[in-house]
């Protein structure tokens, strides 16, 4: 009887066993887990003629439910709306909503996307742009911002070509004497003939600067084919000018010196003066005969030397209306900025010193 009995109880113990066991398990009205989103990667380093980009951000697991992201951009480099896009350069905006992004439930990522712009002025550093996860909207909260909740993005300038006109504003006795000069950039036009269209702008007054640089990126993709430049003297009393060119490519991110394509000086007299904006009808004399093959400015007049106009054998005049022409070709060259020379004084130096004019 009593061996029955320890039978029964033991029975009666296995019976109740998934009883407790269900009691001890998960509750089904238990809250899924928290999902944890974060940068794919924390830093990159791009050019400014890639285009556009999209840059990952992951869930730890899939979305538990559907959730908004906010984030933030800041950083040295120029946004779209920041600016006014008709009158101010700018290197990238962002493809959709600038501050947030849907994600929906089972998503496991997502993608933030950077379009880059080349802005046509040159900078020897790299610009930043950070972008930062800065909170979620849900309706259960289940999503949390990781640490790895921030992005750089190096923004390098993107290769191309830098042309520079350096002159001495100084007169024989020693006393400076405000001068402007204008490069001119030449290249032919649908019937073949060489043709002045592009005159860099410089936005500080005359007298406060004694050089024009301007920076050509590969982007253009220039037709392989004859070009010139105009070195002219605009503005000033200084006799016996002394300017000098120099043309150099910058390529990942830094000046190639074993790449320097041309330097040349030449004298300008005030009899050269050449004041062409305050006519009709102006007349520019080419400096400087050159090719371009593959983006690469080459094959330049071989004198080492630049003479005056009225003295060389290697100019030739060539009058233009002013509402005809300085006007770009390519659509590519259309809206350039207005502060288009931007340039180190410590590159400034070196090219200086290069052509002699320290």
């Amino acid at each position: 009887m009593k061996k029955n009995l320890l039978v029964m109880g033991s029975a009666a113990i296995l019976a109740a066993m998934p009883l407790v066991m269900a009691s001890c398990g998960k509750d089904d009205d238990d809250p899924p887990s928290k999902a944890a989103i974060s940068f794919e990667m924390s830093e990159t380093t791009v050019y400014e003629d890639e285009g556009t980009i999209e840059y990952t951000i992951v869930l730890d697991k899939p979305a538990p439910e559907d959730f908004v992201l906010e984030f933030d951009i800041t950083g040295t480099a120029t946004n779209l709306t920041d600016v006014n896009p008709e009158q101010e350069p700018y290197d990238f905006e962002v493809v959709g909503d600038e501050s947030e992004i849907e994600i929906a439930e089972g998503e496991t990522e997502a993608k933030i996307s950077i379009k880059f712009w080349s802005d046509w002025i040159l900078e020897e550093d790299a610009e930043t742009i950070v972008i930062k996860l800065d909170d979620v909207n849900s309706e259960n909260n289940l999503i949390t911002i990781s640490g790895d909740d921030e992005l750089t993005i190096n923004l390098v300038n993107e290769d191309g070509t830098l042309v520079g006109l350096e002159w001495v504003d100084v007169d024989d006795d020693g006393k400076n004497e405000p001068v402007d000069m204008d490069l001119i950039f030449w290249a032919k036009n649908d019937e073949s003939e060489l043709t002045p269209i592009d005159a860099p702008p410089f936005s500080a007054p005359y007298k406060d600067n004694a050089f024009e640089y301007v920076f050509y990126p590969d982007i253009l993709e220039f037709e392989d084919n004859d070009y010139a430049f105009s070195y002219t003297y605009y503005k000033g009393e200084v006799d016996s000018l002394l300017f000098g060119v120099y043309s150099v490519r910058f390529e990942n991110g830094d000046y190639n010196e074993s790449n320097n394509l041309m330097e040349a000086s030449g004298i300008y007299e005030t009899v050269n003066k050449n004041p062409w904006a305050d006519s009709e009808e102006p007349t520019f004399v080419i400096a400087q005969n050159f090719e371009i093959e593959s983006n690469i400015f080459t094959n330049f007049t071989p004198e080492d030397t630049i003479i005056a106009a009225a003295e060389s054998s290697r100019v030739r005049a060539k009058s233009f209306s002013k509402e005809t022409t300085l006007k770009f070709p390519a659509t590519l060259m259309q809206n350039l900025p207005k502060e288009r020379q931007k340039i180190s004084d410590a590159a400034r130096a070196k090219f200086r010193s290069k052509l002699k004019l320290q």
